[in-house]
């Protein structure tokens, strides 16, 4: 692989960064119920009683992420703009920011749900793909007006 001057190219350093965040998140995820109040602060719920609740949240944040990436990809190819996220110049590197914003989405509201708060991890799963539906309305307006 080539590189300018003996560097790093951005494309690896980029997904590693993700990855390390990721990695950071979920340790801190798991760090955060292991409270000595932690039983006493929270209401443990069955697993059955959050499952589909999560399968739903898992469906509509990884399908929105699809849609973004989709989007971005299509206004890409139809010269319609560059990527704006700076963590993101690679599909690679796209994929892995999406990856970890999944994984990350889904631990926090796998939790929330765990711990008897429905109503704030519903709208925490609004908003979070009512951003991505943005993303992709303007990546669309992009890639249409393109050429």
């Amino acid at each position: 692989m080539a590189t300018l001057r003996g560097k790093v190219p951005p494309g690896p350093f980029l997904m590693l960064t993700a990855l390390a965040l990721a990695s950071s998140l979920w340790v801190a995820a798991q760090e955060a119920g292991a409270r000595a109040d932690a039983q006493e602060a929270a209401v443990v719920m069955p697993v059955e009683s959050i499952a589909d609740d999560f399968g739903e949240d898992l469906a509509w944040i990884v399908g929105s992420h699809a849609a973004d990436l989709y989007t971005t990809a299509w206004a890409l190819h139809r010269g319609g703009g560059v990527e704006g996220n700076p963590f993101g110049p690679t599909p690679e590197a796209r994929i892995a920011l999406k990856m970890a914003g999944s994984a990350t989405a889904g631990l926090t509201l796998w939790k929330l749900r765990r711990d008897g708060h429905e109503k704030t991890a519903t709208i925490i799963r609004w908003v979070y793909v009512g951003v991505n539906g943005l993303l992709v309305l303007n990546n669309s307006a992009k890639a249409i007006r393109g050429k």
